[in-house]
């Protein structure tokens, strides 16, 4: 058993999911040809007399009011269109633009006798994922058709004719009475490339030809005998033949689904503020979450790509520290990073994407938990971080070196290990440093510490150790050299520590 998703006008239905605001306008998508030609329109536009395959020149003759898009890239739409397919089987063929024809390995529920279905409601009954399947691809913002049956060409043909679902169980009564152009709905022949040029006019041929002989419908065409089809039209009548008797079968040219989460609008009216540019990635999230949750993934970075008017794009990878697909925390993220960008010229287009990972899961020993609400601790850091600024929040780590207070902020993470127990300290007494070390004046005589000066301590030195030199990072510019002694100014004991011309006391021994 065989399912075939349909999207009417694919490249309409693109655009108007990228531009709502022009759903109901008369509006055309239009080829790269020259001059162009409408490709697809919308029923405002067709109620004012315009029809695909005509100029722009005649277009407007008809319509002056009329607006002109172009599809662009539909490399993410289709990627959409078949992760939602994915979600159902994992045998998936791209058919062509705006189909897919994926194979079902479960059998229905066959009622007594022969039946041709057309309504939603009873076939979902028998094929549960149909309706769930439409749900799905109406959440996306696609408007589908679906088409069940025994072979991928008949299911087509089904989704071409399905309101919006056709399940066809006996293919001679369902072929019988439809006309000979919906053989035309083939994927194959709708490229631009001289052989579809060449099958397309062949075809259209054939068909003229087989009006002159009164045969109008695919039951009559089924009715002759092949190879006389084919002595008298050539050997392409033979598919077109083969598909009105429903003789035509074909293994599936599966593919790999993308994992390509993005979502891309060019605006109509630049935008100058932030209320409109975060309504329309609020929407981009919404669909992005739909997308992801249908391929059991959460986002684990969201790719925020702005163009201006003017100037060079903003772009910007956000990661998200606990993956999820929840829209309100995703767009507290994107709206605590937009609050702090200024900008010379206004947004003209915007693209939203996301890096797909698994959900984490881990399983906690009896006396540990994990955070009440990770979403709302990482929230609360990003705010942070977008207010303090970038690796100024964070959890402290010592870096592998010798240099004192070497340490880099990291995002915190609750999935490592506990610290094990520290060592006993040695016994004796120990360095209780100052935060931040205090800066001093020191008298020396023959390069060791006499008096020192400082906030914390002043007088003459009478007893002093040293020195213990220690230096690094003489490869990089980062150079250090630091010189150190331990000093008694009465019966308190001290660290002085000298780096290039500064004194400091670095701490106190207790």
């Amino acid at each position: 058993m065989f399912a075939a998703i349909h999207v009417p006008d694919f490249a309409l239905q693109c655009v108007l999911r990228r531009e709502p605001a022009v759903r109901e306008r008369a509006l055309a998508v239009v080829d790269d040809g020259l001059p162009a030609r409408l490709r697809q329109i919308t029923p405002a536009a067709r109620l004012l007399g315009v029809a695909p395959g005509m100029t722009t020149t005649q277009a407007l003759g008809r319509c002056s009011a009329l607006v002109f898009r172009t599809a662009g890239s539909l490399t993410a739409e289709s990627a959409c269109l078949l992760q939602c397919a994915e979600s159902f089987s994992p045998w998936l063929e791209a058919t062509g633009e705006g189909v897919v024809t994926l194979e079902l390995r479960l059998e229905p529920q066959r009622r007594g006798g022969a039946e041709v279905e057309s309504g939603c409601a009873s076939v979902a009954s028998r094929f549960p994922q149909a309706g769930a399947l439409l749900a799905q691809l109406a959440a996306c913002d696609f408007a589908a058709q679906l088409g069940i049956a025994a072979t991928p060409d008949l299911a087509l043909l089904a989704a071409h004719c399905a309101r919006p679902v056709l399940c066809v169980e006996n293919a001679a009564d369902f072929l019988a009475e439809l006309p000979l152009e919906v053989l035309a709905a083939d994927p194959d022949s709708q490229a631009a490339t001289p052989a579809a040029v060449e099958l397309r006019a062949a075809r259209a041929a054939a068909f003229r030809l087989l009006q002159r002989w009164g045969i109008g419908t695919l039951g009559a065409f089924a009715a002759l005998s092949r190879e006389d089809v084919v002595a008298r039209l050539g050997s392409a009548a033979a598919v077109l033949w083969d598909r009105a008797a429903g003789r035509a079968d074909r293994p599936l040219r599966l593919v790999r689904v993308p994992e390509i989460f993005a979502e891309t609008m060019e605006l109509e009216h630049e935008v100058e503020t932030l209320e409109p540019l975060l309504f329309i990635l609020r929407r981009f999230l919404e669909q992005l979450a739909a997308r992801l949750a249908a391929a059991y993934r959460v986002a684990a970075s969201l790719r925020l790509r702005l163009v201006f008017a003017a100037g060079a794009p903003y772009e910007r990878e956000l990661p998200i520290p606990a993956p999820t697909g929840e829209v309100d925390v995703l767009f507290r993220i994107l709206e605590a990073q937009l609050e702090k960008v200024t900008a010379a010229a206004p947004v003209i287009a915007l693209e939203l994407s996301a890096h797909a990972t698994r959900a984490g899961q881990k399983q906690f020993s009896l006396f540990e938990s994990g955070l009440r609400d990770p979403a709302k601790f990482f929230e609360t850091l990003a705010r942070l971080q977008a207010l303090l600024g970038d690796g100024r929040v964070g959890t402290p780590v010592a870096e592998n070196t010798h240099r004192p207070d070497a340490f880099h902020l990291t995002t915190p993470s609750f999935d490592e290990p506990p610290f094990a127990p520290a060592a006993a300290p040695p016994p004796g007494p120990s360095l209780q440093r100052f935060r931040p070390p205090l800066p001093a004046d020191v008298q020396a005589r023959d390069g060791r510490p006499q008096h020192v000066f400082s906030e914390k301590a002043f007088g003459e030195i009478t007893a002093c150790r040293g020195p213990w030199r220690s230096s690094g990072d003489w490869w990089s510019d980062g150079a250090w050299d630091r010189i150190e002694w331990d000093i008694a100014l009465g019966d308190q004991l001290y660290r002085l520590a000298r780096q290039g011309d500064a004194w400091f006391l670095d701490g106190a021994y207790d």
